[in-house]
C-alpha cells in the first residue's frame, strides 16, 4: 500500500509541474540556454541562438521567443542584424533570410539566395546591415542585399572567379572587410 501511495504522489507532482498545451496548439521545445550573439536597439534587446531568439522589449518589460514554431521559415540561424530599429535581418545557414517586423509579429522569408542558378552554395556564414543594406558573407563572396527593394544588387566574389568563401564581413567608416579562409580583405 506504501508503494502505492509513493508512485501515486510521484505521478501527481510529476503531472502538475508539466506543461500542458492545448490542442491545436504548439509549444517549443528548442534549447535557449546557449546565446551566440546579442543585438540591441533603441527599444530591443535580442539574444540569438542558433534555433530562434529571445526579444526583450525595454518600453513594456515584456520577454517573447521567436523559433520555427512561431514564425522564423527556418533552423540554423547563423547571423542577425537590427533594421531601422524594429526589424530583424535573419539569415540562415541554407541561404534563407527572414525580415522580422519585432513589433507587429510579422515574419517575410525571402528565398531567393536558395533558388538562385548563379550561386552554387547559397549557404550564409555571416550578415552585416549598414543603412538600407545588408551584406552577406557566403560560400562564393560577397552578396549586397537591398532591403527596402527585397533584392540582390551584387555579388563580388573574393580571389577573381576562384570562388573563396568569406566568412566573417564587418565595416569601419566606408571601408568593408572581409575575412576568408585563408586572408583578410
Amino acid at each position: 500500500m506504501a508503494g502505492l501511495c509513493a508512485l501515486f504522489m510521484v505521478f501527481m507532482i510529476s503531472f502538475s509541474i508539466t506543461q500542458i498545451v492545448e490542442v491545436g496548439r504548439w509549444t517549443d521545445l528548442f534549447p535557449f540556454n546557449e546565446a551566440h550573439y546579442i543585438i540591441n536597439s533603441d527599444r530591443y534587446i535580442v539574444g540569438m541562438t542558433s534555433h530562434g531568439f529571445v526579444i526583450y522589449d525595454s518600453q513594456n518589460g515584456k520577454v517573447t521567443k521567436l523559433t520555427k514554431t512561431n514564425g522564423l521559415s527556418d533552423v540554423d540561424i547563423t547571423k542577425a542584424g537590427i533594421y531601422r530599429k524594429s526589424m530583424l535581418v535573419v539569415a540562415y545557414k541554407s541561404g534563407l533570410i527572414d525580415i522580422v517586423d519585432i513589433e507587429n509579429r510579422t515574419v517575410e522569408t525571402v528565398p531567393f539566395l536558395p533558388e538562385s542558378q548563379i550561386i552554387q552554395n547559397p549557404s550564409i556564414n555571416d550578415l552585416l546591415v549598414s543603412g538600407d543594406s545588408a551584406i552577406l558573407a557566403i560560400e562564393n563572396g560577397i552578396i549586397t542585399f537591398d532591403l527596402p527593394s527585397r533584392s540582390f544588387k551584387n555579388v563580388y566574389y573574393i580571389a577573381g572567379n576562384k570562388f573563396k568563401p568569406a566568412r566573417f564581413v564587418s565595416s569601419s567608416g566606408d571601408t568593408l572587410f572581409v575575412l576568408s579562409d585563408s586572408a583578410l580583405w
